[in-house]
């Protein structure tokens, strides 16, 4: 595929760990753009934050992302709040297939807090949830409304809320094989089946392969298409959970 793949998302929803897999397991070119930031200015990005302000943490986040797009990488993960800027969403929509990483609210919490509770002293490492004067519930509810409209761009969401980093880095890697085909039969079949015969594709091929049909589907219609799923009982024991 000629576009990059980036990866983007609320705190907590995944990426980092989803970023690392995908580079140790799939031997992916990955970049982490908090790592890069990290790397070259010698600080960790709380303390970026925390020291020079946000401002400043964006304009460094700008540049990171330039270089990062023009370098050899294959998979790019954004930082949770990279896609509030605008001009980074003309570069990642010009330059880039957007993946979007998300989860129910009170995961999303889980995740945050746990996260907070495991640095302890070394903490915090999402400075704009954790301020002495408002819960981290709090700060999160504001933070995604502020921020749901800019997400709502990537070109596709994956929910995450059953899926470990691992399902969820081996869906990516799906996805990135299907972009890149030019004779992709089985996807185009399965779409065709869709056009043609939906009450064949509901008995037939999503019982079969539910995870990966779905997210063909998206990636040939949009990534805000709406799929109607019929089922039974018997597909409701088995794939229940993640749909």
């Amino acid at each position: 595929m000629s576009k990059k793949v980036v990866i983007t998302g609320s705190p907590g929803a995944g990426k980092s760990s989803v970023g690392k897999i995908l580079a140790c397991r799939f031997g992916l070119k990955v970049t982490d753009l908090d790592a890069l930031i990290e790397s070259r200015i010698g600080k960790a990005v709380s303390d970026i934050i925390r020291v020079e302000g946000i401002d400043t943490f964006r304009d460094l986040e700008t540049d990171a992302l330039n270089e990062a797009l023009n370098a050899d990488y294959q998979v790019i993960v954004l930082g949770g709040g990279t896609l509030t800027i605008e001009r980074n969403r003309r570069l990642v929509q010009t330059n880039a297939y957007s993946i979007r990483l998300n989860a129910s609210f009170s995961e999303l919490l889980r995740r945050v807090e746990r996260d907070e509770l495991e640095a302890g002293e070394n903490g915090p490492i999402r400075p704009l949830l954790v301020k002495p004067e408002e819960s981290i519930e709090r700060c999160l509810t504001e933070l995604l409304s502020k921020r749901e409209a800019q997400y709502r761009h990537a070109n596709l969401t994956v929910w995450t809320d059953y899926m470990s980093p691992e399902q969820v880095a081996a869906l990516i890697v799906d996805h990135i094989k299907f972009l890149a085909s030019t004779d992709n039969v089985e996807a185009e079949q399965s779409i065709m089946a869709i056009e043609n015969e939906p009450q064949r594709v509901c008995s037939e091929i999503i019982v079969g392969n539910i995870e990966g049909l779905a997210s063909k589907v998206c990636l040939k219609f949009g990534a805000h298409v709406k799929i109607a799923l019929v089922i039974d009982q018997f597909v409701e024991q088995y794939w229940g959970a993640s749909l």
